[in-house]
Order: structure tokens, then C-alpha cells, then sequence
């Protein structure tokens, strides 16, 4: 496998957290236009916020978090050419799942669906990580 492979999943996660910054700045340009945000609250980001521009913010928060760990373990995979067929295949599936977390956040909010798919980024990601910890140890 080569090592390269581990870097394509990244890409996906960049260009989501692009679109729902661009998103986030669509719907708060909205909410103030409609006299739904007040000017005060983008100076000190206290107040009271429309549950459109809460679920937005949140979800943009959200792509600092967890995904903050899976871009980190690509790069030291990478850079210490451990890539393996499994890594590449975890990577997939936390960023299919991401995506699908963000889709339903952002559509339906379902909460269910929501968690589905948040614990399964979680569980593979937490194996990626446990994997380059094992590898580590024994090779």
C-alpha cells in the first residue's frame, strides 16, 4: 500500500469544513439581516441566537473536535510510512460517517441517526489510534 493513500481521506474533511463555514456565514448573514442576531452579539458572541444559527455554530465547532484526531493520525502515519491497507480503510469510514453525521445534522437533525453515525467515527478512529499505538510497540 503506499503511504500516500492515508492523505486522500483528509481531503473530504477539508473541503466539509469549508462548506459549513461558508454555510455558518449564509445562515448568520440571514438571521441579521431578518433582525434575528443582534450587532452586539458578533462582538462578544453572547446572547440569544435563532436554532439555525445554534445548529450551524455547533456544527462548525464540531469539525474542531474529533476530526482535529483523525487529521493528526493520518500526517504521523504518514510521515512514519506505517500506512496499512486497514489504516486507509478506517480512515474511509470516518469520513464517510462524518460526512453523514454533518448531512443529518444539518438536514434533518434526526438524533438517533445522528449518534449512529457519530459512534461509528469514534469507534474508528479510536481503533486507528489504538493500531498505530500497537504498531509502535511491536515493530
Amino acid at each position: 500500500m503506499e503511504k500516500i493513500q492515508i492523505i486522500y481521506p483528509i481531503f473530504p474533511l477539508v473541503f466539509l469544513t469549508f462548506f459549513s463555514l461558508a454555510h455558518y456565514n449564509r445562515v448568520f448573514s440571514r438571521e441579521h439581516k431578518n433582525n434575528n442576531i443582534k450587532s452586539e452579539w458578533f462582538r462578544l458572541y453572547k446572547g440569544d441566537l435563532p436554532d439555525s444559527a445554534i445548529l450551524v455554530r455547533e456544527h462548525y465547532k464540531n469539525l474542531f473536535e474529533l476530526p482535529m484526531f483523525f487529521f493528526l493520525l493520518c500526517i504521523i502515519l504518514y510521515l512514519l510510512d506505517r500506512v496499512e491497507s486497514v489504516d486507509v480503510i478506517l480512515a474511509w469510514i470516518f469520513v464517510f460517517f462524518k460526512i453523514l453525521h454533518s448531512f443529518v445534522r444539518l438536514t434533518t437533525n434526526n438524533t438517533r441517526k445522528r449518534a449512529y453515525s457519530f459512534t461509528i467515527c469514534y469507534f474508528a478512529l479510536l481503533f486507528g489510534w489504538i493500531l498505530l499505538v500497537f504498531k509502535l510497540i511491536v515493530y
